[in-house]
């Protein structure tokens, strides 16, 4: 796929999910916690580390300061700390190198 291509998906699938987002915060009778996340960002040409991109990783998480959540958090433990915070588990958080193994 080109590139353009891939901006013109980009583009129609933002303006979905903001649409679905709008609609749940206005139907939720609570706040929602929401959690958007990919599982690889672009590749262009063969699969290479080189051109790999982060995935998506975005958090609605009413009533919490965005510290909850680091800037390099693996989906591993995005639900971890969402369980913890919210539902007072206690799911240890893992480390990187924990889940390189």
């Amino acid at each position: 796929m080109d590139s353009s291509a891939y901006i013109e998906q980009v583009l129609g699938t933002n303006k979905l999910i903001l649409e679905v987002i709008d609609e749940i915060l206005l139907k939720s009778v609570k706040k929602p916690i929401i959690v958007l996340q990919g599982d690889h960002g672009y590749r262009r040409g063969k699969y290479s580390e080189n051109t790999k991109l982060s995935i998506l990783n975005a958090y609605y998480l009413p009533g919490k300061s965005c510290e909850v959540v680091w800037p390099a958090i693996s989906p591993y433990n995005s639900f971890r700390v969402i369980f913890n915070t919210y539902f007072k588990t206690n799911y240890k958080i893992l480390k990187e190198k924990e889940l390189a193994e």
